[in-house]
Parts: C-alpha cells; structure tokens; sequence
C-alpha cells in the first residue's frame, strides 16, 4: 500500500509527527519494533516548554511538577526555583503508549513487533521493507532512535562510540520535588528523577567502555542519601551511541 508518509519508531518523536500529519488528513504508517507499554531507560523528563505542542490531557500522566533543580559538582551544590513548574515526569512506558494512541486515534496506521529490515529511495518517494512486506510512501520519517536504520543509511560515513548508562527506577527515602544532576560522576554525569512512587536514578558515561559499571552506580547511590534501598532495585543498562562526521563540514 502506498502512504503519504511512513515513519519508522513509535517513540514520542514518531507519534507526534504521526498524530499531526494525520490531523492534516493525510495517510500515515507508523511501524514499531516493540509494542507498547514497554520499558525505556530514561529519566522522563519533559521540559514545560513543550506543553503547547500538546493535548491538555497529557497532565493525567504527570507524576511530578518539577519547579527546582539541584546541580552537584563534587562538594559544591547550585539550585535554581521557579514559581511555575519548568518540567514535567513522566514514565516512559505510559508517556509513549499515550503518545501512540493519540497517533491511532488521529487516524495514522500503527503496525507494533514490526521491525524494520531496510528502506531505499524510489523514483515515487521510498520504500520500507519491513516484517510485514513492503510499503512506500512520498516521504519517511526516521524516529528510530540513535542506533536507527535510517540515520545509519544516510551519514555513512559518520563514526561513533558508546556511551554507557545505567538506570533503575528505585524508592526515595522521602517525598522529593526537585530534581538532582550530579556533575561529579566520572566522565558523565548522575540523576534523580522523582516520581510518584520513586525515582528514576542513573549514571551515564560518555567516554566509552566502563570498567566496573556497577561500581559507578552503586558509588552514586552511596553519595546521595535521598535513595532508600536503592541498591535492592537491579539497574538497566544501555549503550548511547555518538555519532560524529568523519571530516568537518565547513
């Protein structure tokens, strides 16, 4: 079948351009490799600057209003309060999973398990191959992330290494408002996230391979006595792949 558009990643990038180009009446396929809910390695925040770009039932997902934010480097400790919220946390698994239904119900064809294998330009525009069979369409969309077929496709001469995290969503010892960012985590950096019933707490680094990974974060949780047990909750890891032109572009 031949789309206007096809957009390959059900994330929140796919679903919303999904949802509005489909509010604009046109035909849209949105392949997923996963299904929802499913589980990401995120911290779930939303800068409140998005707010307008969406429907104003997002606030039932809200968890948390955040309107201050704690920065650590080492010993030294710099705040910032707001009268209005400057972001909002979420949960990935509901935020995406609501962020796709909008999708469906603006009328975007959504096909989840539906990974896709490979996709090459036509004269007409693109075509997909993916788990079902063949699709095309005028345009694509890539929003399969960073390690994504598309982006891979089109710069292939970029290089890239990986960065590593590890994150877990753990209970806090009391109700915190604010969110933490501790700059002073080997090359990389630590959060606190808080939500209704915890937190999302990580470490990321961004130099490459980490020799005792789990030893970075149980170190972070060890340094910060919001965490409750945290060190019971096994974290997930991750790999983030950064991508760099092979030659500058002048």
């Amino acid at each position: 079948m031949h789309y206007d558009v096809i957009i390959i990643g059900a994330g929140p990038a796919g679903s919303a351009a999904a949802t509005a180009l489909a509010r604009q009446g046109r035909s849209v396929l949105l392949l997923e490799k996963a299904a929802h809910p499913r589980h990401k390695s995120c911290g779930g925040g939303l800068s409140a600057r998005l707010l307008p770009y969406l429907d104003a039932d997002l606030k039932e997902i809200v968890e948390r209003e955040i309107r201050k934010v704690v920065f650590l480097l080492r010993k030294k400790e710099v705040s910032g309060s707001s009268a209005e919220p400057v972001a909002y946390l979420v949960r990935r698994d509901r935020f995406d999973a609501y962020l796709a239904e909008k999708a469906r119900k603006a009328g975007a064809e959504i096909v989840e398990n539906c990974p896709v294998r490979d996709w090459r330009e036509t004269p007409e525009g693109v075509e997909v191959q993916s788990r079902r069979g063949p699709d095309t369409a005028s345009f694509l969309i890539g929003a399969d992330g960073a390690a994504g077929r598309v982006a891979r496709k089109l710069h292939p001469d970029w290089k890239k290494h990986l960065a590593f995290a590890l994150e877990a969503e753990v209970p806090l010892r009391n109700k915190e408002e604010a969110v933490w960012i501790d700059l002073a985590v080997s090359r990389g950096y630590g959060w606190i996230f808080p939500k209704e019933s915890g937190a999302a707490i990580g470490v990321a680094d961004f130099k490459g391979k980490v020799p005792k990974p789990q030893a970075l974060y149980s170190d972070f949780l060890g340094r910060h006595p919001l965490t409750f047990e945290a060190g019971s909750v096994p974290p997930n890891g991750c790999t983030i792949p950064i991508y760099r032109s092979a030659a500058p572009h002048w």
